[in-house]
């Protein structure tokens, strides 16, 4: 185990869970995911509507964020749900927000709504680590890649913000994309490249779960740590008091650590003179 495996570990962990979980209601996305429990409040139906929309969440045509939120409204709207497969077809077949590669999108949501998957979790038979392996043996893909994984994740935040408490936090690996890469690179996890870690996925999830272990914090939660942190970093050019003013109404209590971490997370990038460029603020399936 490297030595800053170990000292990024020991931050995470002092900085807590529920600190942690802090950065996940913060996302647009949980957010998002929270306004359509109010209207729907089914938590399972919202699980599958959250899943789907995942799926096709990629080569956006505008923000995610809005992409999100037009999804939740367009759902809050229509209040009752009678097909959840066939009534998100047809939103799918309407959103601007995926008009770019629609016909794709529309095979992928006809092939997972032809599993049972979907209809063992309108009834919420399965739990999120089952999900994961069902999702990519539906669409034929590795349930470590970063589509099922953030699929698996946005499932979590559906049921977390419909009110659901998990006995067990679900232990899928972390999405990775060019932030969480970035990080992984800066932080002096690994001496390669963002653009190199993101073909080793696998190299990263390992890294992460590394952390997860030693910190005692699941992957999943990981995920929104780097990224709200991450993202801080990068927007503001890695410049530690910055990136701290925007995280100041999130760590109460935990300034000094959430600090520490933020000059671990940016070492490599500080002090080798690394100029990384600017990281998308939307994250694709």
């Amino acid at each position: 185990m490297s030595s800053r495996a170990e000292k990024i570990a020991s931050l995470i962990k002092e900085m807590g869970l529920d600190t942690i979980k802090g950065f996940e209601e913060r996302d647009p996305q949980y957010i998002a995911i929270s306004k359509l429990c109010a209207s729907i409040k089914d938590k399972c139906t919202v699980a599958v509507l959250t899943i789907l929309n995942s799926l096709v969440s990629y080569m956006l045509t505008g923000r995610g964020e809005r992409h999100w939120n037009y999804f939740s409204e367009y759902f809050s709207r229509k209040g009752t749900i009678k097909d959840p497969c066939l009534d998100f077809l047809e939103y799918a077949s309407t959103s601007p927000y995926l008009a770019r590669l629609r016909a794709a999108k529309l095979n992928r949501i006809r092939k997972i709504c032809s599993d049972e998957v979907l209809s063992e979790l309108m009834h919420c038979g399965i739990d999120l680590d089952e999900l994961a392996g069902r999702l990519g043996k539906a669409l034929e893909v590795d349930w470590r890649s970063k589509t099922i994984v953030f699929a698996v994740k946005m499932a979590y935040y559906a049921f977390r913000a419909c009110g659901h408490e998990f006995q067990r936090l679900p232990s899928v690996p972390i999405p990775v994309d060019y932030r969480v890469s970035t990080i992984t690179h800066c932080s002096g996890l690994s001496k390669e490249e963002p653009r190199v870690l993101m073909g080793k996925q696998r190299l990263v999830q390992e890294i992460w779960e590394q952390i997860s272990k030693l910190s005692g914090v699941p992957a999943i939660n990981l995920d929104s740590l780097v990224w709200v942190m991450g993202g801080a970093l990068i927007y503001n050019d890695f410049n530690i008091d910055k990136a701290m003013s925007e995280l100041m109404g999130m760590v109460p209590n935990k300034e000094k650590i959430a600090r520490e971490l933020l000059l671990e997370f940016s070492r490599s990038c500080r002090e080798g003179g690394v100029t990384i460029g600017k990281v998308s603020s939307d994250r694709d399936a």
